[in-house]
């Protein structure tokens, strides 16, 4: 694996990591009835 591939899937791991991390602080500190624990649509889901 080329370093720029590592890098890549690592910094995309770390923002999936991130945002599951973001969203999951933010439903604790104001728990809110129930919009989706995930705001954005998944990007390979773009028809």
């Amino acid at each position: 694996m080329t370093p720029d591939l590592i890098l890549f899937l690592s910094g995309l791991a770390g923002s999936i990591i991130g945002g599951f991390a973001a969203n999951w602080w933010l439903n604790r500190r104001q728990p809110r009835p129930h919009y989706g624990t995930i705001q954005f649509p998944p990007p390979f889901d773009r028809r």
